[in-house]
């Protein structure tokens, strides 16, 4: 193999980095977006438990759409510059990627998921932490299932 073969990015790295740009983009922007919307209220600790939950609840959908829409582009693109279509099949080295790649985001997801219900147990700590642990450690655990795959993938399983 020559140094252009070796260097040039497959399909599943170019997927995986359009992902993670995706959720930099998604978080960044619903992050701004909560953090004004937060701090043009004010209220007491039973509103503020109805407004995380609400921003997180919403934050499913508004991501869920917007990685499809996002999807569908990197599709086209993908398909018109390179001429390369998704590849309809999975081996055995794309299953263990994922898989690994899985386990190191549920990892962190945990991890996080620790922290935030070991915020409520101290006394100073505002509730609003255990929701901005669970949005923040949701985006790491997205980062680094990224880049497991990344490496993964660069390395040669």
């Amino acid at each position: 193999m020559n140094n252009q073969e070796e260097e040039k990015m497959s399909y599943q790295e170019r997927r995986t980095i359009m992902s993670m740009l995706s959720g930099i983009i998604i978080f960044v922007g619903y992050s701004l977006y909560i953090y004004q919307k937060y701090n043009d209220r004010l209220f007491g600790n039973e509103i503020d438990l109805k407004f995380w939950a609400t921003a997180i609840l919403m934050m499913i959908p508004v991501s869920i759409v917007a990685r499809i829409v996002i999807h569908i582009i990197f599709s086209i693109i993908n398909e018109v510059t390179s001429r390369e279509k998704d590849p309809k099949i999975t081996d055995e080295r794309d299953k263990l990627i994922d898989l690994r790649a899985g386990r190191n985001s549920h990892y962190v997801f945990g991890l996080g998921f620790m922290l935030g219900m070991l915020s409520l147990l101290f006394e100073g700590t505002p509730t609003y932490m255990m929701f901005v642990c669970f949005v923040l450690f949701g985006f790491l655990s997205e980062m680094i299932e990224g880049i497991t795959r990344l490496y993964y993938y660069r390395r040669g399983f």
